[in-house]
């Protein structure tokens, strides 16, 4: 009995998918801006449901404007890039949410995005009472 309990762990343990994320170094080495310290913090956070919308903007800063992580190229990394930010943005990340009014308002050529101002004004009512509305965001990413 106590060895079927024991390879039944060792089998849990050996199954588990230990993740080196770690949400709250990577915001400090930020506030620090000490970015590589900070990738190697959250770089592990990309897959995880549990990662804060703050993580996944940072992240998204790190892979577009300090070109960390690997790619195979360019428009991987910006698209990465994007798809972290509209993740952070619908967890309700204020700076995230400003990239993407950014990019809305001007268009990005890299991302085959043109400028929508529509979309734009969309995403600037997501402002309520000094918070974000996450729905509000959705529907605002919908609007062609």
């Amino acid at each position: 009995m106590l060895r079927n309990l024991l390879i039944l762990i060792m089998l849990l343990m050996s199954s588990t998918v230990y993740s080196k994320c770690d949400e709250d170094s990577g915001s400090n080495y930020m506030k620090l801006r000490k970015f590589k310290d900070a990738y190697l913090s959250l770089k592990d956070c990309e897959s995880l449901k549990s990662t804060s919308g703050l993580a996944l903007g940072q992240l998204a800063f790190l892979y577009h404007f300090q070109k960390m992580g690997s790619f195979k190229d360019e428009h991987e990394r910006i698209t990465k890039a994007h798809e972290l930010f509209i993740r952070s943005a619908l967890l309700g990340q204020r700076e995230s949410v400003n990239y993407l009014i950014n990019i809305y308002s001007n268009g990005e050529e890299s991302l085959g995005i043109d400028k929508n101002e529509c979309i734009s004004k969309c995403l600037a009512s997501a402002y309520k009472d000094n918070s974000i509305e996450s729905n509000v965001i959705g529907s605002c990413l919908k609007i062609k």
